[in-house]
């Protein structure tokens, strides 16, 4: 598989870079603020398999309507995306006939919460979810906490920043009768990068907003 990496020198894009080499893909390019551009890249590479985006919302969009001109298939991990960019991705993915994920969250236990957070949540009153970010972090509520909001209206969000990198999600469910609650901490953008690798081979354990 030939892929092209976008963000290989970010914190998430660094460890991507290190898992894909691991399990001997081949990385034919890497894109970022100081290389040449993904366009020049696709000029010169032939039968690139796939495009994997770990950059920022504005960079990312472009990268992926190119990778959409070009009918390269994509896997995006970046956030921040509006509903239009959304709906307009969707839209040329489905007229080109190609492939693209776009998940907010690689985390393998977060898409088993997320696939069954519906029946999990069904049987409380009550669904409060405290999240914890770094204060780099650009859109809180996080693209996991919408996305918990989708599958349940009814959640309550609670987003906190603060100087740490250990990220958290905690979720407590309150019936009358029943009390349960979740605690996910990630310590390291490894737990992305190796989810990103287990999406490659089983891409519809993964929420994708293209769907």
């Amino acid at each position: 598989m030939k892929i092209i990496l976008c963000g290989s020198s970010g914190k998430c894009g660094k460890e991507v870079y290190k898992q894909l080499l691991n399990n001997n893909y081949e990385i034919v390019a890497t894109v970022d603020k100081d290389s040449k551009p993904l366009k020049y890249y696709l000029q010169i590479e032939k039968d690139i398999d796939l495009i994997i985006d770990f950059t920022n919302s504005q960079v990312a969009y472009k990268h992926l309507l190119l990778a959409i001109e070009e009918k390269i298939p994509f896997v995006c991990g970046t956030t921040g995306f509006n509903n239009e960019e959304i709906q307009n991705l969707k839209k040329l993915c489905l007229k080109k006939q190609i492939k693209g994920i776009i998940c907010p969250n690689f985390a393998i236990p977060i898409n088993i919460l997320i696939n069954n957070f519906e029946t999990l949540s069904s049987d409380f009153e009550e669904v409060i979810l405290e999240e914890y970010h770094h204060l780099s972090k650009i859109d809180i509520p996080s693209g996991t906490a919408k996305i918990l909001k989708k599958k349940n209206p009814l959640l309550k969000i609670n987003s906190f920043k603060y100087d740490s990198y250990l990220i958290t999600y905690h979720l407590t469910f309150n019936s009358k009768y029943a009390k349960m609650e979740i605690d996910y901490k990630v310590e390291s953008k490894i737990v992305y990068a190796k989810g990103l690798l287990y999406c490659l081979k089983h891409p519809n354990l993964f929420y994708n907003l293209l769907d």
